[in-house]
């Protein structure tokens, strides 16, 4: 092997004579870019990794996994740090195991990381409407709805009109229930909302109304038969309330809807 020292020439054969220093400069180049190709070849690897775990870490938030979620979205993050997506993520596989505290700080980097990551405003918000913490729910909401590009405006709308609900702020919430059904007029929740908030100011004609979109949009949720049912016995309709009363006890037997509509049932015996 031939040395890079001072002094001298060398030929490779059929090549012309290059001092040696002049050599060794073209083999260090070709040695630079050797490493540099490396190192991009790493990274992409890095990246690649980081995609795969964070696929899979989604996968498993969508079949109700957060365990294994968390496993491999921990992975993302420590193959590609602060990325908003993965710590948006993490936050919901906090979420999902009742970690409150670790999914709101999570949320909270997501939004450092991506100031304008609306998404991940809105399950800050959301986070805190799950805690009964309404007024911290309001400015996360807030921000989430600021930006202009946020392709998923009615389910922040919907958390801000039940989160201003809950505050005593009904007229500030109705305006935005409605806002969000005229946005996405398929969406059950803000029919939901809206029906309860109306069902509050006692609007039950109207309530009623909300409630059963609310109800073929997503025919499940018994709180939705109870609400109706309740506002059908206001309006003195007691057959439909009965029907909605039965419908929810069906549907949720041993939670608070089922419970609640069995207590109705029997006054209405």
């Amino acid at each position: 092997m031939h040395s890079c020292q001072q002094g001298g020439g060398f030929r490779a054969e059929g090549a012309p004579l290059y001092p040696r220093a002049r050599w060794c400069q073209r083999v260090l180049l070709a040695l630079g870019l050797v490493l540099a190709a490396g190192c991009s070849g790493n990274q992409e690897a890095v990246r690649r990794d980081a995609q795969t775990a964070f696929k899979l870490g989604v996968a498993y938030l969508a079949e109700g996994r957060p365990s294994p979620a968390l496993q491999e979205l921990t992975r993302a993050d420590a193959l590609s740090p602060k990325d908003p997506e993965t710590l948006n993520a993490l936050g919901l596989a906090y979420w999902q195991r009742r970690e409150f505290e670790l999914a709101i700080r999570h949320f909270q980097k997501a939004t450092e990381a991506k100031p304008d990551f609306s998404e991940a405003w809105n399950n800050l918000g959301a986070l805190y409407i799950d805690q009964g913490r309404y007024d911290l729910a309001i400015p996360p909401l807030e921000k989430a709805l600021a930006n202009v590009f946020y392709g998923t405006q009615e389910r922040a709308l919907a958390n801000l009109g039940w989160a201003l609900l809950r505050v005593g702020r009904s007229q500030e919430a109705e305006q935005k229930l409605r806002q969000a059904v005229e946005v996405s007029p398929s969406f059950p929740l803000p029919h939901k909302f809206l029906g309860i908030a109306l069902q509050e100011r006692g609007i039950h004609q109207e309530a009623v109304a909300q409630l059963d979109e609310a109800i073929r949009l997503y025919p499940d949720d018994a709180d939705t038969y109870l609400r109706r049912g309740l506002s059908q016995f206001k309006l003195g309709e007691k057959d439909a309330a009965r029907a909605s009363f039965e419908k929810a006890w069906h549907l949720a037997p041993g939670g608070e809807p089922g419970k609640s509509a069995k207590t109705y049932l029997d006054m209405l015996q």
